[in-house]
């Protein structure tokens, strides 16, 4: 398994022994935010009738590829933390700095550190990228 799967379905206690066993990571109060923002990300609301309910549905990465079955899907969960995503936050983060926003360029780096820890990536070449 992967943190940022496991964050995306929610399952955070898990994603916080792996990343504890994989990175020595023991104080998670300041990804909070991080882990909130991937599992959002990666769920959606339908709406139905009129009046009725909202529900909540699991968004996935494989899409073309997962299978429904009885326990549910094969589905990787789609995780909002990807190479390009994190690629815009560095340069953010450059800008804010060269700009002389020194604090604002601070935040935008430490963001995008925590972010690599939820990050997926689907070949080798994203892996080398990140």
């Amino acid at each position: 398994s992967v943190p940022g799967e496991l964050i995306a379905a929610g399952a955070f206690s898990s994603a916080m022994e792996l990343l504890n066993r994989q990175c020595g990571v023991v104080n998670f109060g300041p990804l909070k935010p991080l882990f909130l923002s991937v599992y959002t990300g990666a769920q959606s609301l339908v709406t139905g009738s009129p009046g009725a309910p909202l529900i909540e549905c699991a968004m996935h990465r494989n899409y073309e590829n997962y299978v429904w079955s009885a326990r549910g899907t094969d589905g990787l969960p789609a995780v909002c933390v990807t190479v390009p995503a994190l690629t815009e936050m560095i340069k953010g983060g450059y800008k804010a700095f060269t700009e002389g926003k020194l604090a604002e360029a601070l935040a935008k780096f430490q963001y995008t550190l925590q972010s690599v820890l939820a990050a997926c990536v689907d070949s080798k070449q994203e892996l080398d990228e990140l």
